[in-house]
């Protein structure tokens, strides 16, 4: 998966994953993402294939940004209301 905010890739494995092959399969591989933006695909436990559903979490620079944008924006807002009263 690529990371926008390092400028790299990024392995994902799930932790149930196994390097012993189960039906050919071995690791993890993500098949894609959904419409809800989740990443799907399958892993080798060594016995079984499975597969699984990951939503991706945000970066927690981007909630900070996030955070920093909406005190920034309700400040504004109030410092224009004060004005006008």
């Amino acid at each position: 998966m690529f990371n926008f905010g390092a400028d790299s890739f990024q392995t994902i494995d799930d932790p149930l994953a196994s390097a012993t092959a189960a039906f050919g399969v071995d690791g993890t591989t993500i098949n894609g993402i959904n419409n809800a933006g989740d990443l799907v695909g399958f892993y080798s436990d060594g016995t079984n294939v499975n597969g699984f559903l990951a939503a991706p979490t945000p970066e927690p620079g981007m909630i900070g940004l996030l955070l920093i944008g909406g005190a920034l924006i309700i400040g504004r807002y109030r410092h224009g209301k004060q004005a006008r009263c």
